[in-house]
């Protein structure tokens, strides 16, 4: 019972404290209309302030969630961390806003220019919060009555290692992908970041059966590079005609994966992951019963 409200009490405190601070940091940058909400690296302000408050952020946010980690759990860690990310992407911009003030292609590249740094920073805030939480291990490992399926890293081939992490995260970009088609319908903010955190839930469950186990850290970095990619393959297959482009994104014709913003993925993947590996590690269990 004291558990659970420790647990509680931080991720309301996270949501409802913290969150409204990161919300604030993202939600005060505006688009050169002077109104319309923008992505950090696109802000009247400048790209490298845009980009800096977006970074201040993310340090927030994984320094609470490694807060938590050491309190409670990784996992926990993670979903707390990921609750202040939701507000962060929340006060950025929609990728149809961006469009109607500037329908340039030439703005998916720098997104995916963002979504490349920031997903770094959070890859890194993601490695912090398992180092608080359980000192490097896995984000959920086999009970201790299947000591057959637990994996030692200092004991794993470097070569089997570096395989699984780019299993895990091609599972990523593929769930990203699909899923987005099915969930990303729309721009609102609270239909990407569902769609993300349900992606996100997928590649856990994915590489927790495939594995048995999962690192978070690693499959932060596979949305990571999904919020890079997304970006950028909308800069290849979008059309260059900005009255085109325009068209394409008020009648909701963009790419799936790049109606979800780079915050947007990184918001979902905190918070869908630790929810995916639990629930994949679970069923690897199950099937060894």
């Amino acid at each position: 019972m004291r558990d659970a409200v420790v647990r509680w009490s931080l991720f309301i405190f996270g949501l409802l404290a913290l969150g409204p601070v990161a919300g604030w940091l993202t939600g005060a940058l505006r688009a050169g209309d002077g109104f319309s909400h923008v992505e950090p690296i696109l802000a009247e302000s400048g790209g490298a302030a845009g980009v800096l408050r977006a970074a201040v952020g993310i340090a927030l946010a994984m320094g609470f969630g490694a807060l938590v980690a050491r309190m409670t759990s990784t996992r926990w860690g993670y979903f707390c961390a990921g609750a202040v990310l939701a507000w962060l992407a929340a006060g950025s911009g929609r990728i149809d806003e961006v469009l109607r003030v500037s329908p340039d292609r030439a703005q998916f590249g720098l997104i995916a220019l963002e979504g490349a740094l920031l997903g770094a920073l959070v890859c890194a805030g993601a490695f912090g919060v398992g180092i608080a939480g359980r000192q490097g291990q896995r984000l959920d490992s086999v009970p201790h009555g299947h000591r057959e399926d637990r994996h030692d890293p200092a004991g794993d081939d470097r070569a089997m290692m570096l395989q699984r992490a780019g299993i895990s995260v091609v599972v990523c970009v593929v769930a990203s992908v699909l899923v987005s088609y099915v969930a990303a319908v729309s721009t609102l903010k609270g239909q990407t970041i569902a769609a993300a955190m349900l992606a996100a839930i997928v590649a856990g469950v994915l590489t927790g059966l495939l594995h048995k186990q999962s690192q978070g850290w690693v499959l932060a970095a596979g949305f990571g590079i999904v919020a890079a990619l997304a970006p950028a393959a909308a800069l290849l297959l979008e059309p260059g005609a900005p009255s085109a482009l325009l068209l394409r994104a008020n009648s909701m014709e963009l790419l799936a994966p790049a109606r979800v913003m780079p915050l947007d993925w990184l918001a979902g993947a905190m918070l869908g992951l630790p929810i995916g590996a639990k629930w994949g590690v679970g069923l690897a269990t199950a099937e060894k019963t």
